[in-house]
């Protein structure tokens, strides 16, 4: 064999090995970006749903919810039913989703008000007590189905035991003088949202707003 035919010829399989293991290195960047986009796509799917709703676009089992202009995020992760910081209302659906519906509106109206007046948690109940019976959202009978839930509440640091609180909102249900609140629940059309993102607050009794009513006046709901 000619020198000239031996060297093309180590050309050749020069050529071929790169080629080989070009190929080699594409099929594993090719596999390593398949791993990734599936770890990714699982990360997505087992990340707990948020979502930050505007003040007056937050349902609660068919009824408009409003404090102010406090708006509410929606955290499926959040550890507990519900909490108050400066200026946001934190809801936690999945914890909510048994509870009567009285009893959702009270922690929601709970958390409204520490907006209002502070820090005291028992302030606070009486505050949100009276102002769903302002609103003709909540009777006696409503009142005490949801102290079936509240009164099995133990004390921790910053609450009094459940029963206690429960004695202090029947006082406070007579009292509608004591707290000040803002107009705000309406009657809306149950189980309607307005965007695609409303898995976030599906089968737990949250949903967004499709349109506002004016309150009926009446005591609407017991439950």
């Amino acid at each position: 064999m000619s020198e000239g035919s031996a060297g093309l010829k180590r050309i050749i399989e020069l050529v071929q090995q790169y080629w080989s293991r070009s190929l080699l290195v594409l099929s594993s960047l090719v596999s390593l970006a398949s791993i990734l986009l599936m770890l990714a796509t699982s990360i997505a799917q087992a990340a707990p749903a948020r979502k930050l709703v505007r003040p007056g676009q937050l349902m609660i089992d068919g009824f408009v919810v409003k404090c102010g202009t406090t708006p509410a995020l929606i955290s499926e992760s959040y550890p507990d039913f519900g909490a108050a910081r400066r200026g946001l209302i934190i809801l936690n659906p999945l914890k909510l989703r048994a509870l009567p519906r009285g009893a959702k509106l009270l922690i929601y109206y709970h958390e409204c008000a520490h907006q209002y007046v502070g820090g005291s948690e028992l302030a606070a109940d009486c505050w949100a007590v009276q102002k769903v019976r302002r609103e003709g959202l909540m009777n006696r009978a409503g009142l005490k189905n949801a102290c079936s839930f509240i009164n099995k509440l133990p004390a921790n640091r910053r609450h009094p035991p459940g029963a206690m609180r429960c004695r202090h909102m029947m006082r406070c249900y007579n009292d509608t003088f004591r707290a000040r609140a803002d107009k705000g629940v309406t009657k809306g059309k149950v189980g309607t949202a307005i965007d695609s993102t409303s898995n976030v607050l599906s089968n737990s009794g949250f949903s967004l707003v499709p349109g506002s009513r004016k309150p009926s006046g009446k005591n609407q709901f017991s439950k």
